[in-house]
């Protein structure tokens, strides 16, 4: 599946105790993979992927803008009862 993910970034700042707070949309992509080994008992894989681009300003008022990429790879168990 895949859909909108939402991000908040903070800046602060101890010397003049100023605070920035951004908030962002970006993507979020997963593909996975779930296998019944035996009745009740159950293992999974899942892919996950994120792209967000991250705009706030620092606390002296400075433009940042940052890529934010990543992968997972999730593994689990699955217990159905």
């Amino acid at each position: 599946g895949a859909g909108a993910t939402f991000v908040t970034s903070v800046a602060t700042s101890a010397e003049n105790n100023r605070r920035e707070v951004g908030f962002d949309f970006g993507i979020d992509a997963r593909l996975g993979l779930s296998v019944l080994v035996r009745p009740g008992f159950g293992v999974f894989l899942e892919y996950r992927y994120t792209d967000v681009v991250v705009n706030n300003r620092d606390t002296l008022g400075a433009k940042i803008k940052t890529t934010l990429e990543s992968d997972h790879l999730n593994a689990g168990v699955r217990l159905l009862f």
